[in-house]
């Protein structure tokens, strides 16, 4: 019975997993400011080419949270009271953080994208384009532009769950001067996957 219950748990996560990867990409699709996006390349698993720093969001999951970072980054009064009283939230970002590595091969076949054709690479093609070495590689993006007819590439970390939360990193590229990457909170609410918030750390 309880090698079912854990097999029944992993395939709920990879469920779950998948509709977040989906929302996610779906949504920055959906809103993008160039012409729409026909296809996207999709990183198969995350590579920290440079570390991430997380120092500064790391405050928001300790016991006592300091008043300016709490005005910082969670501006809506009643989010910053769920920050201050849910555990849980504290934990799913905390978790994230502490361990951050082993990402798993993101599958495109199980992705559920809306009428944009996805298009897979391993970490050390797609940085070939883009990097030599230590230094950005001229042209590489239109290179990988080219290649692929793509105007969008995007990559994800694992994704950590905690109660009804879920938080992960993803960061995505458009072009030679056009990339960001974010943490996502999110909250399933009424079994539907919904960004609770995000956190920028970068932009480009």
């Amino acid at each position: 019975m309880s090698f079912l219950s854990i097999n029944l748990s992993f395939a709920q996560t990879e469920k779950d997993s998948y509709e977040i990867y989906s929302s996610t990409i779906n949504r920055l699709v959906e809103n993008w400011f160039d012409p729409p996006i026909e296809a996207i390349i999709v990183v198969e698993r995350y590579s920290e080419k440079f570390k991430q720093d997380f120092s500064d969001i790391m405050d928001l999951t300790i016991e006592k949270i300091p008043k300016s970072t709490l005005s910082w980054y969670v501006r809506d009064s009643l989010l910053q009271q769920r920050f201050l009283n849910d555990q849980n939230i504290k934990k799913v970002l905390r978790d994230l953080f502490a361990n951050f590595n082993n990402h798993p091969k993101i599958k495109s076949e199980l992705l559920n994208v809306n009428g944009v054709e996805i298009h897979t690479l391993n970490s050390k093609k797609y940085h070939s384009y883009l990097n030599r070495g230590q230094k950005w590689r001229k042209n590489g993006w239109k290179r990988l532009e080219n290649k692929y007819n793509s105007k969008f590439a995007i990559q994800f970390s694992k994704i950590s769950y905690q109660g009804n939360y879920a938080s992960f990193y993803y960061e995505y590229l458009c072009g030679d001067l056009c990339a960001a990457g974010a943490i996502a909170l999110m909250e399933n609410a009424e079994g539907e996957w919904k960004v609770l918030k995000e956190f920028n750390l970068w932009e480009s």
